[in-house]
């Protein structure tokens, strides 16, 4: 049955997956060979062989598939912070700070490319006592979704990151640091979404005059 012949194939030396079993080795690792350079991957093999690394693989990782997803997430963190990959001793060690640096990197890579899309200049505005403002970062996604208590960080941030919406978070000028109306804007240049805290329609008539001119602007920039 499966888990057997995984088991079985945990167990086998690089020598055996290049030489003795290319079989297996076409088979387990599959999605690797067709996604990553063959060079890395053997790199790879050879240095978990030099540290009997399938030792631990044999005892802690019950499926090939933990396997692949080491190997193919090592090379991904690498390819993106570096532009290339080299495979360190004290492979699993080094493993983990490359993950401890990805984090840190894919923070500041995500609110970048937020910024490239939703920081733009026409989802500015003010008018009365109000202004609207795009939201560039994470942590001010993370914000906003709290002190609102809407779906804006689960829902939204992906889109925008995705360059397929535009999200404002509308303030009073005397306080901006307060959340009031959460604002979506389509590519269109209109107003999809203007809700006031759980997603509630806004019955403020200085909120609902800005509502308008903010409109009004849009449609003019479009």
């Amino acid at each position: 049955d499966n888990d057997r012949v995984e088991d079985y194939l945990l167990k086998l030396k690089y020598k055996d997956f290049l030489e003795g079993h290319p079989a297996w080795f076409s088979n387990v690792f599959f999605r690797c060979v067709n996604r990553v350079p063959i060079e890395y991957l053997k790199s790879f093999l050879l240095r978990a062989e030099r540290e009997h690394v399938y030792d631990f693989w044999d005892f802690t990782y019950h499926r090939i598939d933990y396997t692949v997803d080491l190997i193919m997430n090592y090379y991904k963190k690498c390819n993106e912070m570096y532009g290339s990959v080299k495979v360190e001793p004290n492979l699993l060690s080094n493993y983990a700070h490359i993950s401890a640096l990805y984090v840190e990197y894919s923070e500041k890579h995500y609110n970048e490319v937020l910024k490239r899309y939703n920081d733009q200049p026409f989802l500015y505005f003010e008018y009365g006592d109000y202004e609207a403002r795009p939201i560039l970062t994470k942590e001010a996604f993370h914000q906003e979704a709290t002190a609102q208590g809407n779906c804006v960080e689960r829902l939204y941030m992906g889109k925008v990151h995705k360059n397929e919406t535009y999200i404002v978070t509308v303030r009073r000028k005397d306080s901006p640091d307060t959340s009031l109306i959460t604002c979506e804007v389509n590519h269109a240049h209109q107003i999809y979404q203007y809700l006031t805290r759980f997603n509630k329609y806004p019955t403020d008539e200085g909120q609902l005059e800005f509502r308008q001119k903010y409109a009004e602007h849009l449609a003019a920039t479009k």
